[in-house]
């Protein structure tokens, strides 16, 4: 900067040449250059500026050099408003003026430049006049935004201290002086209690008792940080705070200035009284839990897949004989009998994070012999790719159980046995009335499966007509919870009917408690069709009694007329009674059943045919019911009769001719032809005597048949066309 003062055109400016410039000018000049601290000059009325190499350090391009021999108000325009009334103040006399870490913003490398300074305003004397004003400065922009950064810091901590929702304090001293708490420390334990500047035992004389204290001194003395866990502290009530049950984790941490001495001791932690007390209510809660499974009857085991026993309670280990204090050291494929391992194994293996339990039973060895049990297996963890990693068990003993179970099998076999066996059809209903139980004879008689006889499934097999008799004498019985007999037909498996006798009786328990009914089922069938062959045989002999006794009264009525020969009128009835005769034995022949026309025929016809053998009896093969051949053998005997008393039989060379056939446009019907000839000539009758009426009579009402009589003078002809679908 001397280079540039000595050649700048100083005559050009108000400052004059340096020659004629004053004596305290041409001093502070030489000062300002031989100093290594900035400095700058205002000079004169219009702030001529002259500055040194350190200033030059501190401004731009912006400035230097065009500042030098510049006017003051117009190089520094930014900062006019700030240093003019300075500068004023010190040119017109009045005091010098500092100023420390002034903001003091700068036009330099192209912007205005944040600066701060510590400057001072001094005045220059000149002839008792002050001639301009001294700038010593130093640029601390630096050193304030350091300062600044470190408040801001301070300050940011300060809050995040504030805010931790851990509890801090700094004590100082060897006496423990609260010099900082946080709100949390504030709202925990001081309540609205001030602490700063008060120590430990005068806020809190209670926790001197409790050691805290002692914690506190020793850090203080040796510091050795100390950590607190579940730490109880109680708090006494005073002015501005209730007691308080706290449970703590914190840590006592010395403070060190500097020179490495202890000045304190910090404060960090955080209030876990809830944690604490759920930790113990957990643990009581596991004791009381660890209490119970100790004490259950039930048996229960936590093990790994491998069998490795991670707890048991005594009765399990009572049940395998082993001193529960030695379990965790056994194995669970030890007590379990070998052949249900792999039983179990499988049981085990269809555990997932999908099924977490199964049961299955299976026999433990004891120092009693193998028992059964039955097990839940659950799955307590598993690992991250879903292997079984821990299991427990909870079993109890069902041996007693198995045993009941083995002799009710061994019951119900004998039973079933029995049952399959019996004569009867046995079988069992609940309380609800379906029936659980039918013997095999029953799906034996009616083909049936299991499946569609149980339930009320049995009732289809009953006899569409008796099904609603039945369905609802079974329901009375099963609602009053009385006996009941019943008869009715069942379906048997070759689609036909048999008669069977349902009985049964109400089933109850001890408590006389109703639980169903049982019963059996008999087969009578047989029974019951000779009861009904009885009754129809009793029947049809009444009914046939009757009808002959009727036959023969119409016998007599025809025969025996007032004005009659008595002789006559006694072979004649004797003749029909033997007729009669004949056909009744050729129907007990055929238990009257169907009998053949042909014997019918010969049988009637015997005597006439013996007397003259001048009848010739053909035809085809018909057979007829009893009504018909009753009607059939009355009129071959009147037809007969007739042909030997007056016609064609009554002479010597008389013949008849007896055929029947089949109808060739309707074989239901039978022709029948009683043909006379060779006999004395025919005279047709003025009217029917009594063997013409019966024929008529017989074969028409009796049989449906059509009679036709032709008395040709040739020989006599009788047509009879008898409707087979009424014989």
């Amino acid at each position: 900067m001397g280079s540039l003062i000595r050649a700048f055109n100083w005559a050009a400016s108000p400052v004059g040449d340096p020659a004629e410039w004053p004596q305290a000018l041409r001093t502070i000049v030489r000062l300002i250059l031989s100093t290594n601290h900035p400095m700058f000059i205002f000079w004169g009325d219009d702030h001529i500026c002259f500055y040194n190499d350190a200033y030059r350090a501190s401004i731009g391009s912006e400035k230097h050099p065009a500042m030098l021999g510049a006017k003051g108000q117009e190089m520094w325009p930014e900062i006019w408003p700030i240093i003019g009334p300075q500068i004023d103040q010190v040119m017109s006399g009045g005091d010098a003026t500092w100023h420390e870490d002034q903001l003091v913003p700068i036009l330099r490398h192209g912007s205005i430049d944040e600066v701060y300074w510590t400057y001072g305003y001094s005045p220059i004397d000149h002839e008792g006049t002050i001639g301009g004003v001294l700038v010593v400065c130093t640029e601390t922009t630096q050193k304030v935004l350091s300062e600044r950064s470190q408040t801001e810091g301070l300050e940011r901590l300060r809050e995040l201290v504030q805010q931790s929702p851990g509890f801090i304090a700094v004590l100082s001293g060897p006496d423990h002086r609260f010099e900082l708490v946080n709100d949390a420390y504030q709202e925990l334990f001081l309540g609205d209690t001030h602490a700063i500047g008060r120590t430990v035992a005068d806020v809190f004389p209670e926790v001197a008792e409790q050691g805290f204290t002692a914690l506190l001194d020793e850090v203080f003395t040796t510091g050795r940080s100390h950590f607190g866990r579940d730490m109880r502290l109680a708090i006494l009530a005073t002015e501005g705070r209730e007691s308080r049950e706290l449970f703590l984790d914190f840590i006592y941490k010395a403070i060190r200035n500097p020179a490495g001495e202890i000045v304190g001791v910090f404060v960090d932690g955080y209030d876990v009284t809830e944690r604490s007390r759920s930790a113990n209510a957990l643990a009581d809660s596991e004791r009381r839990y660890r209490d119970l499974v100790q004490n259950q009857t039930e048996m229960i085991c936590r093990f790994r897949p491998d069998g490795e026993i991670l707890f048991s309670n005594n009765a399990y280990a009572r049940a395998v004989g082993v001193d529960p204090d030695k379990m965790t050291k056994a194995n669970v494929w030890d007590f379990i009998n070998a052949a249900d391992r792999p039983a179990v194994e499988a049981s085990l293996a269809r555990l997932s994070p999908d099924m977490r339990q199964v049961r299955i039973e299976n026999q433990i060895q004891t120092p009693d012999g193998a028992r059964w049990t039955l097990w839940t297996n659950s799955a307590i963890r598993f690992s991250a790719n879903g292997e079984l990693q821990e299991a427990q068990s909870t079993g109890i003993d069902i041996t007693e159980r198995k045993r009941v179970e083995e002799a009710l099998r061994e019951s119900e076999a004998r039973f079933r046995h029995m049952s399959d066996h019996a004569p009867v059809m046995i079988w069992v209903s609940e309380a609800d009335g379906q029936c659980v139980y039918r013997g095999r004879s029953w799906y034996e008689l009616t083909g049936q499966s299991v499946q569609e006889g149980l339930r009320a499934g049995w009732l289809d097999a009953v006899h569409p007509e008796d099904r609603e008799a039945v369905a609802s004498g079974y329901r009375t019985a099963v609602e009053e919870q009385t006996s009941f007999r019943i008869e009715y037909r069942v379906r048997a498996a070759e689609d036909e009917y048999r008669w069977t006798m349902d009985s049964a009786v109400p089933r109850f328990d001890e408590a006389r408690q109703y639980l169903g009914h049982v019963g059996s089922i008999t087969d009578i069938d047989a029974r019951r069709r000779q009861e009904d062959l009885k009754s129809l045989l009793l029947d049809e002999l009444n009914h046939r009694v009757k009808n002959t006794l009727a036959v023969v009264q119409g016998i007599a009525q025809q025969t025996f007329r007032p004005d009659g020969d008595v002789r006559s009128m006694r072979a004649s009835f004797n003749a029909r009674l033997h007729a009669l005769a004949v056909v009744h034995n050729a129907l007990t022949r055929a238990e009257w059943g169907k009998t053949s026309l042909r014997e019918i025929a010969e049988e009637t016809l015997a005597l006439t045919r013996q007397s003259q053998n001048r009848v010739e009896i053909s035809g085809e093969p018909a057979e007829l019911g009893a009504g018909a051949a009753l009607a059939i053998a009355m009129a071959f005997h009147e037809l007969g009769t007739n042909a030997l008393k007056y016609g064609a039989l009554s002479s010597a060379t008389g013949k008849v001719s007896l055929t029947w056939k089949l109808e060739p446009q309707n074989p239901s019907i039978l022709h029948i032809i009683w043909r006379e000839s060779g006999g004395p000539p025919v005279v047709a009758p003025t009217a029917y005597g009594f063997g013409f009426t019966m024929i008529k009579r017989a074969l028409e009402f009796n049989v449906g048949a059509n009679v036709e009589m032709n008395f040709d003078p040739e020989g006599f002809q009788c047509t009879i066309k008898l409707p087979l679908g009424g014989v």
